[in-house]
């Protein structure tokens, strides 16, 4: 048995899509300095739709199955995400 690094970047959410979803809105606001940077990273944090999370954690569920599938394994692709899961309002029951 394998056994993932304790901060493997397929196990955190925050890798495998908050980042970038921060990055991209987050590079729009112009900053100086540190303190800036944090105020833009912080606004762009509360202003992401609810939808981007839940994509988010579905992504993460996926990788989980897909490391189990793998035994253990991270030689894996990521899984593609059918999308329709939240648009019609549909959370798999896995993760509630």
């Amino acid at each position: 048995m394998e056994f993932q690094p304790p901060k493997s970047p397929d196990m955190n959410i925050l890798d495998l899509g908050i980042f970038n979803s921060i990055q991209s809105v987050q590079y729009r606001q112009p900053t100086h300095d540190v303190d800036g940077l944090i105020g833009a990273v912080m606004t762009t944090f509360q202003m992401l739709p609810r939808r981007t999370l839940d994509k988010c954690f579905i992504t993460l569920q996926k990788v989980m199955e897909c490391i189990i599938m793998h035994g253990d394994d991270n030689s894996f692709r990521l899984p593609r995400v059918i999308k329709l899961y939240i648009r019609n309002g549909f959370i798999p029951s896995s993760i509630v």
